[in-house]
């Protein structure tokens, strides 16, 4: 595997003679409880492209792994302080943007992996890349769907009561940030946090219209139980998100 952002030009020029495939992580600048640090989402989307990247090699398939996008369609945390959101329009325009050029050099095999679930932002994920595999008919492209397809498997890899609720910052993102970014975690802050559970009616108030943490049953910006997180967690959790979009990639590397 190759980060596209560390390379010279000619390096990729070589490069995109061993393939064609590319990860492109999407995170998000947005609050993450008062323990966490904004850039969560960023940090949990290319965790899981650098893990998937090296299952793909065992599996010898090799992929360029682009810079992340650091910024989403992020309009739940508008109330807190910090948060930084995009318009559906500029998030779609950046997403045919980069895919069109990475198609344009000969990655037309492409993968997004975004570590933000709000459903405006995915769904402006999904115009962007239907805008450029219209306009570049040989690109062929997916958005990973390994939260849908992982959160199940977490009530056998948390210690929270109830992970199929922990949406946001809760047991396992913490767990994620206590691993590769222990200096970001507001340790006193953390131990202060009760569980939240109000997870459970999250798509009920997102579907009457709710659209703030506050009004979404999370005033403190975050769901579950971050007191639970350990480092162990994270490596569990982020494998096996890992291996869904292994699984993914190499379904699409066999198109036609």
């Amino acid at each position: 595997m190759k980060y596209l952002g560390t390379m010279t030009y000619r390096q990729v020029e070589q490069y995109r003679e061993k393939t064609n495939m590319a990860l492109l992580p999407v995170g998000a600048t947005e609050a993450h409880g008062p323990h966490l640090p904004l850039m969560v989402d960023s940090v949990s989307a290319e965790e899981i492209a650098e893990r998937a990247a090296e299952k793909l090699l065992r599996n010898n398939i090799d992929v360029l792994i682009a810079p992340a996008i650091h910024y989403a369609v992020a309009d739940t945390s508008h109330s807190f302080a910090g948060n930084i959101t995009l318009s559906f329009e500029t998030l779609a325009g950046l997403i045919e943007d980069i895919c069109s050029s990475l198609c344009k050099w000969g990655f037309n095999r492409i993968m997004i992996i975004s570590g933000h679930g709000e459903q405006k932002n995915r769904q402006a994920i999904a115009e962007g890349l239907k805008r450029a595999q219209v306009k570049n008919e040989h690109m062929k492209a997916a958005i990973s769907k390994w939260f849908a397809k992982g959160l199940p498997a977490l009530s056998n890899l948390c210690l929270e009561e109830h992970p199929q609720w922990d949406y946001h910052a809760g047991e396992w993102e913490t767990a994620l940030i206590l691993l590769r970014h222990p200096e970001y975690v507001d340790r006193e802050e953390l131990q202060k946090l009760e569980p939240n559970w109000e997870g459970q009616f999250l798509l009920e108030r997102t579907a009457e219209g709710k659209k703030d943490w506050l009004d979404l049953g999370a005033p403190l910006a975050y769901f579950g139980d971050p007191r639970k997180a350990r480092e162990e967690t994270a490596e569990k959790v982020y494998d096996l998100f890992a291996e869904i979009v292994t699984g993914e990639v190499m379904a699409l590397a066999k198109k036609d």
